[in-house]
Parts: C-alpha cells; structure tokens; sequence
C-alpha cells in the first residue's frame, strides 16, 4: 500500500510540474467569426519523415461527395442544416508512434488573425474500459494558426502558464474553474466556463498582452505537406 501511495504521488508531482494547455467548456469561436481554410486539407507530417502524421479532411466535401443529390438546394432539411453546420469544419487525423487520435478542428479568424479550435468527437483510447471513458471529459483547445505558403502549417497551442499569470497580475476576468483532486494538490489545471463570446473577447485581451512567447510555449506542431 505504502509503494502505491509513494507512486500515485510520484505521478501527480510530475504532472504538476509540467504545463499544460487551456481548455474550455465552450467553443472558442463563434458562427460569424469561422472561416473556410480549405488550404489545410491533406496529409501532413510534423518535424522529421519518422514524426508524428496528420491527415486533414473537409466535412463540406465528404458530405458533398457522399450525398446523392448534388444540388443543394433539393436537401432534405435536415440534412442541409447538417451540412450547414459542419461546412467549414475539418477532421483531424493525427497518428503518433501508431496510437491515433481523431479532432474536429474549426477555424476562425479575429481581427485579422487565424486560429483554430480542436475539439475530440469521443474517446476512443485503446486499453481504457467503459468505467473510465465515462469520467472523461471533451473539452475545446485553443491554438494558433500559422499558414506559410501552400506546402507548411503551424499549430501553436495557448499556454496554461500565461494565462496564471494574467489571473494572479488581475489583468484578465474570466469565468473558470480548477479542476483536478484537491486533496492530492492536483487542482492545478485551468477549465474555461465562460461562453463563446466572453471567450473572444479574452482571445483579444490575450493577443494584446506582452507575453514574449504567446503561442505554442508548451505544445506546438510545425506540419509539412506529403
């Protein structure tokens, strides 16, 4: 009992100890604000050939190219509400050392800037039962989007660090919670609550904040075109 209680807090000291990105309840993106970017459709691979893949899909064109009917316009309403919704969303592929993982990103851009939002459909993790996928929680990530010609994308996460900082300075006010285990000293970890809009006005707050890095301190990928 003493070795598993000495490992538990072995574990949780070392995930203190390491940053981690925001994470929020709500989309950081509003309807008005999504933009189409079908430039990131393809396959991709971050640093060297033997790194992480990545294959990004449009939902526009695999609904469009599944669907029977080409012409819009004769949809049934439920299906062009659908397609409506998802239209400038994309699916994400990513594949690390053979485990795989599946994101629906969305972009948006504010004041002329680009970002995206990473949201999890579901967890499929090999080798997690049932009992522990249902304390799991799907939140949205927000990263900084960085496109450099046609062949090179950048995926820049904001970090949990900056975002102390500006909480304990009493320069930012937003909705939020601590989560994690208290009793453990876990409740390090910062969960956005506000809603959609409250968030793009602390993304704007956040981008006029003069952090040295603001972008990708923590978990960043720089993705080349196969």
């Amino acid at each position: 009992m003493k070795k598993l209680i000495k490992n538990i807090v072995l574990i949780i000291l070392l995930l203190s100890l390491n940053s981690c990105i925001v994470k929020s309840i709500n989309p950081f993106y509003t309807k008005k604000t999504i933009v189409n970017k079908d430039i990131l459709i393809g396959e991709w691979t971050d640093g060297d050939k033997d790194k992480g893949k990545w294959k990004i899909m449009s939902f526009q064109k695999e609904i469009l190219g599944e669907h029977k009917d080409k012409d819009i316009s004769k949809w049934k309403k439920e299906d062009l509400e659908m397609y409506n919704n998802v239209k400038n969303k994309y699916f994400v592929e990513y594949i690390d050392n053979g485990e795989k993982s599946g994101f629906i990103a969305t972009p948006f851009e504010i004041n002329g800037e680009l970002f995206i939002d990473f949201y999890p459909p579901s967890y499929e993790i090999n080798g997690i039962n049932s009992l522990l996928k249902y304390h799991l929680l799907e939140t949205h990530s927000l990263a900084k989007l960085i496109i450099d010609g046609s062949n090179n994308i950048s995926f820049k996460w904001m970090s949990q660090d900056n975002i102390e900082k500006l909480f304990k300075e009493k320069k930012i006010k937003i909705k939020h919670e601590k989560i994690g285990l208290k009793d453990l000293g876990e409740d390090n970890k910062i969960l956005l609550t506000a809603s959609s809009e409250k968030l793009q006005k602390f993304i704007k707050k956040y981008m006029n904040s003069d952090f040295d890095k603001k972008w990708g301190a923590d978990l960043s990928f720089d993705l080349t075109r196969n």
